[in-house]
């Protein structure tokens, strides 16, 4: 009987591997809704586990597809009681993810609220590590995230990319930071500079608050740009963008080539303002633009 044991410690990545490759499978398509699979399953079994070449995916709107070439974990052995605050470490390499989301329709079908995915975490979140590429196939072309990397350690999350691509066009993105806030909301540890193509100044992001929770799903961003100010809020329901921004900053040195004597004032910069609202999934946008002149003001549609 002793040996039969030992011989069943050995060899118990053979004989329970194909059990749990199954049972991760299975949950990851209860989960999804769509097909999952495992190739195989290794080490030791009791304190870590390795998942190697782990694919799920589904057909709806978006439709998406993800292949991951290994997934590693460690724990403790609360986690075979359904304990998930006894996982310590999780590292996932090769990510592969690519997505193609619809264009809006226009429907006026009620919003699905965003799952509460930060409510369902646990109080005391393992040490993650993410790496990967994600290909977006979205209605004004394609955004390719090369180097993508994950990083979180207590409450602390990093975010990274070493290459973006949006139509095209190459992103810059420096790292950034988001702090856990409460337990079901994240937000922005430190302003973000953001350096895109179509724009000829920086865009500065100071705030970000991510809340997914069971009762508010809903994320805010603001931030400074061409010497004023944006925010956007957005839900499920409704996004909303908020602008008061100096064109003479946004386009510099259009206002500066202009006569001398054309009336406008040089001590006072031109401002925008514009409000936009996209809702149940189709986008509606409006604005104005107002400049100030000697004894008038020239407005114009955005």
């Amino acid at each position: 009987m002793a040996v039969l044991l030992i011989v069943v410690w050995l060899a118990r990545g053979l004989i329970f591997g194909p059990f749990i490759a199954s049972a991760v499978a299975e949950a990851l398509t209860e989960a999804t809704g769509g097909p999952a699979s495992v190739d195989r399953v290794e080490g030791g079994l009791v304190h870590e586990v390795r998942l190697i070449d782990v694919q799920a995916g589904a057909a709806g709107e978006p439709a998406w597809q993800v292949r991951v070439a290994k997934v590693e974990a460690t724990y403790g052995l609360g986690l075979l009681g359904g304990d998930l605050s006894a996982v310590r470490r999780v590292e996932v390499n090769g990510v592969e993810l690519e997505a193609t989301i619809p264009a809006a329709s226009g429907s006026a079908s009620p919003a699905q609220p965003w799952p509460a995915l930060l409510a369902r975490l646990p109080a005391q979140l393992p040490q993650v590590q993410v790496d990967g590429r994600i290909l977006l196939r979205v209605a004004g072309g394609v955004i390719e995230i090369s180097g993508a990397s994950v990083r979180l350690a207590g409450d602390r999350l990093e975010l990274s990319a070493q290459r973006i691509q949006v139509a095209g066009r190459e992103l810059v993105l420096p790292p950034c930071v988001l702090q856990r806030r409460g337990p079901d909301a994240l937000e922005l540890a430190e302003p973000v500079r953001l350096d895109l193509p179509w724009l000829p100044i920086p865009l500065w992001c100071d705030r970000v608050e991510l809340t997914l929770g069971e009762r508010t799903q809903a994320v805010v961003a603001a931030g400074r740009l061409a010497g004023g100010s944006w925010q956007v809020d957005a839900s499920a329901g409704a996004t909303r963008v908020h602008g008061a921004l100096s064109a003479e900053a946004l386009i510099p040195g259009v206002f500066q080539r202009r006569p001398q004597g054309d009336g406008f004032l040089r001590d006072q910069p031109l401002h925008e303002t514009e409000q936009s609202v996209i809702s149940g999934g189709a986008v509606q946008a409006d604005g104005v633009c107002a400049a100030q002149c000697p004894g008038k003001v020239v407005q114009g549609l955005l």
